[in-house]
């Protein structure tokens, strides 16, 4: 959503905009999956978040410490220094 708005349409009819969004999304995308190898949540931290069991075992384990700090903190980082409007 920061990328559609940072790179995205300002009007409804701004067909450029949605064409600079798809490709700041791409490129994001591939960004990610080459540093952390996976764009899936599942994957990348191993559990299934929508399984009420699994999702208390990733609390358990600390995943969002110390995996979902580091991807969110990757994602600040290539927001705020290789996107620009």
């Amino acid at each position: 959503m920061s990328l559609g708005l940072l790179q995205g349409r300002d009007s409804s009819g701004d067909s450029e905009g949605k064409d600079r969004a798809y490709a700041a999304a791409s490129h994001f995308l591939s960004a990610f999956s080459a540093e952390f190898g996976e764009v899936d949540c599942r994957l990348l931290i191993g559990y299934n978040l929508l399984d009420p069991n699994e999702r208390q075992q990733a609390k358990e384990s600390k995943v969002f410490d110390e995996k979902c700090r580091q991807y969110l903190a990757w994602v600040a980082d290539f927001l705020a220094t290789k996107v620009t409007k």
